[in-house]
């Protein structure tokens, strides 16, 4: 594989001859919208198929992966335009083999939302080991907020994919409030409650995990909030269920902010099985315009971890999304757009921009102007692309973690799921 950046004057035409490659093929593995307009900066994704199969009449995809000593699931993975499906036509070429050694194996996982649509779904659980179906809240009275999952858990299945019920402090009005979390912190006969009701719930559906997603506790409730995770994960041991617990994006132990205070990262990650690093949203919604998850940022929250807990138990969390602001920035009135990546590029390409690229942060970004009401406005965007998965993915080898999950899966993001194809196995 290579992360090709588009340069002035370059075409999907030239590029392809440069490397000796169908542009039908780039076109297809970056799912192109326009071959005939390209964004200066933007990246392409170019893959050499070491084993490619035509598909005849009368073949069938299980029959194809039987010929060549592979499976379906193997399948899917190498071309996702199946979209996790069986239906194939002949003359249809399928990738069987890729050129690339891959570097390890990991563990790979994704945020999704019950209302996820079931096409996107499809093609993205062939490269999930894990599906975080968010979210399950609590109520005013203590009580499980279920969630819409039986969909997600069916599906999760069906690609040898394992749901994990995640929980949070959503409240009854759909709103975040840790108050009720607290107060099951505060009284030990409503924990033993609220854990025997994740118990039962996640038996009852069919979970193989369970994922702890509670936020700005407050340093109150450090020892309180550690308690209760080694309680919750004595008893999913005992049905074999692990236990994964979600972490702010920590540098130090003194780290100021309502965000960190109250998580031990080192006694959160002994209690749990495994641990996921939010590493993302330092450009969010209400920021001034930069990077979702700049790399020098996460590196130091990487180092800072790695230092108390176990590599072999974290997972590196990676944003699916990016943020499009209107500058000039105004503190406190400025509210930013989130965009898929695909869209981001579309927008670059729309607009006639040149995508730079943050060595810094390894993030792409690029501004445009639009006229409305006879004025300009300006806007200013950062994104992900092929480059930055490819540096996260070299941090998890770096530091030897044991994987990464994805915030969140609802839109489709192709180099993703190319890059993490041909640089790691996937353990499912």
């Amino acid at each position: 594989m290579i992360i090709h950046t588009v340069k002035s004057g370059e075409t999907v035409q030239s590029i392809a001859e440069q490397y000796s490659v169908p542009a039908s093929r780039i076109i297809s593995d970056n799912f192109i919208e326009d071959a005939d307009r390209l964004a200066i900066g933007q990246t392409l994704i170019i893959l050499f198929p070491k084993v490619t199969y035509t598909v005849r009449q009368g073949d069938t995809l299980a029959g194809i992966a039987e010929l060549f000593g592979t499976d379906v699931m193997t399948l899917w993975q190498n071309n996702p335009l199946l979209d996790g499906g069986s239906d194939i036509v002949p003359g249809q070429v399928l990738n069987i083999l890729y050129v690339e050694r891959k570097m390890g194996r990991v563990v790979t996982s994704g945020f999704a939302y019950p209302e996820t649509e079931e096409a996107v779904l499809r093609r993205t659980l062939p490269y999930l080991t894990r599906l975080s179906i968010f979210t399950y809240g609590i109520s005013s009275k203590g009580d499980l907020i279920p969630a819409n999952d039986d969909r997600l858990i069916t599906l999760a299945k069906e690609y040898g994919t394992q749901p994990v019920m995640v929980l949070s402090s959503r409240t009854e009005d759909g709103t975040f409030n840790s108050e009720n979390f607290k107060r099951i912190l505060d009284d030990e006969k409503q924990s033993i409650r609220y854990i025997n009701s994740i118990l039962q719930t996640a038996k009852s559906k069919g979970y193989d995990g369970v994922e702890a997603d509670f936020e700005y506790l407050g340093s109150d409730y450090e020892d309180k909030y550690t308690d209760f995770i080694n309680d919750l994960r004595s008893a999913l041991d005992n049905e074999k269920i692990f236990l994964i617990v979600d972490l702010p994006p920590k540098n130090s132990d003194d780290q100021a902010g309502s965000l960190y205070a109250g998580v031990d990262y080192s006694a959160l990650g002994e209690a749990a099985d495994n641990v996921f690093l939010m590493t993302y949203e330092w450009g969010y919604r209400y920021s001034e315009p930069m990077a979702v998850s700049p790399e020098n940022k996460v590196r130091e929250v990487v180092e800072y971890a790695v230092d108390g807990i176990d590599p072999q138990k974290i997972l590196l969390g990676i944003p699916n999304y990016g943020y499009v602001w209107q500058i000039p920035y105004v503190e406190g009135e400025t509210r930013a757009v989130s965009v898929s990546n695909v869209e981001a590029t579309n927008l670059a390409v729309e607009f006639g921009a040149e995508i730079k690229f943050d060595e810094l942060a390894a993030s792409p970004n690029f501004t445009f102007s639009v006229s409305e009401n006879d004025a300009p406005s300006n806007y200013e965007v950062w994104f992900e692309d092929a480059r930055t998965v490819k540096g996260a993915l070299d941090m998890i080898a770096d530091y030897g973690l044991l994987g990464f999950g994805v915030w969140n899966i609802r839109r489709y993001f192709p180099q993703l799921w190319a890059v993490v194809n041909s640089t790691y196995e996937i353990i499912k």
